[in-house]
């Protein structure tokens, strides 16, 4: 896992005054990313017990609770943040139900989630569709058109790299597995 790639993604697309969610978060590591590059206020939102943090700005949300109230979070976040975490949705490791559209329907709370025009950036794993059961999903040709339904591809980066790079079918040909960061912006 690389946390240069959230770093410069979130720089470059500035975050700077704005409120946003993290979606999956043991160690608050993106939260202080987020709040380096400017972010007004975040909200970390998982299954497990809350995260300790030194930042008045970062707040905790059960996921289950979140899903209850999701009528008060309608278009409210600027920006949300998954990195690692949405492919392992409904595979049942960390206390989700199982359910095999998880990672899909996550995707889709997100975008009720996020304002128009707000960013997502979305991090997993590329090759060769398959599941890896209970631990993740890797994401190819079948399955990842079905993440990005309703979001702009705006750029993608990849490892270490400070600039993005043009993400096309033979990215995905050539990914080995390897875990790319995807800079998506919410279609209305």
């Amino acid at each position: 896992m690389n946390i240069k790639s959230i770093f410069h993604a979130t720089k470059k697309n500035s975050i700077v005054g704005q409120i946003g969610m993290i979606i999956g978060s043991k160690e608050p590591w993106v939260e202080a990313i987020c709040i380096r590059n400017g972010a007004k206020k975040i909200i970390t939102v998982d299954y497990y017990k809350e995260l300790e943090t030194h930042f008045e700005s970062i707040s905790y949300k059960n996921a289950i609770e979140l899903c209850k109230e999701s009528e008060s979070y309608f278009e409210t976040m600027d920006f949300m943040v998954s990195f690692s975490s949405i492919e392992h949705s409904g595979l049942g490791r960390y206390g989700d139900p199982l359910d095999p559209f998880a990672d899909i329907k996550e995707v889709e709370k997100i975008w009720c989630i996020l304002k128009p025009g707000g960013i997502l950036f979305l991090g997993f794993h590329i090759g060769i569709d398959s599941i890896v059961f209970n631990f993740h999903r890797i994401y190819g040709f079948l399955r990842l058109p079905l993440l990005f339904q309703g979001y702009n591809l705006i750029e993608t980066y990849f490892d270490t790299n400070e600039k993005p790079f043009q993400f096309t079918k033979e990215s995905i040909e050539y990914a080995m597995f390897n875990q790319y960061l995807f800079v998506l912006q919410k279609q209305y």
